[in-house]
């Protein structure tokens, strides 16, 4: 005869229950939500940079830097091969939203300025959203030239870090015209017309990059309070789904 199995809960225990103030679950949901939702940003991000290169380029990243490039973003990211795919197909047929690339100059507060970089369907949609955003926060958009002149457009590379032989051989290999050593990593910087070298060195272990960057010529330094304010607020610039990235000369 089989035995009768026993209670998993022992009958000389009291057990009390009752409802939770808060749900376990939808906190779980609820952050979850919130990764899938940056995620996606992310992608929609990304996808843009990749059907702009396209328009810019053509289809194939072997003859496209810029499109070499934004696919290696993409993977980084962990971006599935057949969105890629889809992303470069949707641009090279001429279908879906036209996406256009644009670079904007802005002054945040306490005379701080910034490089805005776009990819929109809906320029005037952009634009509005920017100038709503840095009037909420002390800063307004500026005319052309206005802030242009405080940055460098370069690439920026940040490798491991490596024996100063070895940085002096990858400098002269892209063409660096700075060199930024720290103990954990070394950031290189070079013009965009080496791109293709900077695409051929493959013997170094790259941490970030190859980025365009606006870098700036020199930074304004800011009290602690100051940098917060900034920070908030290029924060908020890069939540928006059709700016791709912002650049300031606040020391930070």
């Amino acid at each position: 005869m089989q035995q009768k199995k026993e209670n998993s809960l022992k009958p000389n225990m009291q057990y009390t229950i009752h409802m939770s103030g808060h749900s376990k679950w939808s906190n779980i949901k609820r952050k979850k939500e919130a990764q899938d939702k940056q995620r996606a940003k992310i992608f929609s991000k990304l996808s843009r940079a990749i059907i702009v290169a396209v328009k810019q380029g053509g289809e194939d990243p072997n003859a496209n830097l810029s499109l070499r490039l934004a696919i290696e973003q993409a993977k980084k990211w962990n971006m599935p091969k057949n969105t890629i795919e889809h992303s470069i197909q949707k641009a090279s047929g001429g279908s879906g939203e036209e996406i256009q690339e644009g670079e904007y100059e802005a002054f945040g507060p306490f005379g701080v300025g910034f490089m805005i970089v776009t990819a929109t369907d809906n320029v005037n949609r952009t634009v509005a959203s920017m100038r709503q955003l840095l009037s909420r926060h002390g800063g307004s958009l500026g005319e052309s030239g206005s802030v242009r002149y405080l940055f460098q457009k370069c690439i920026e590379i940040v490798t491991t870090a490596m024996p100063e032989s070895n940085i002096l051989a990858y400098a002269e290999a892209i063409s660096a015209f700075d060199i930024e050593v720290e103990p954990e990593c070394v950031t290189f910087f070079t013009s965009l017309e080496h791109m293709s070298a900077i695409m051929e060195e493959s013997d170094v272990e790259i941490l970030d990059g190859p980025n365009v960057i606006y870098r700036p010529s020199s930074s304004i330094p800011l009290s602690e309070k100051q940098q917060e304010s900034i920070i908030d607020l290029v924060a908020v610039l890069e939540e928006e789904e059709d700016i791709q990235s912002v650049f300031t000369n606040a020391k930070l």
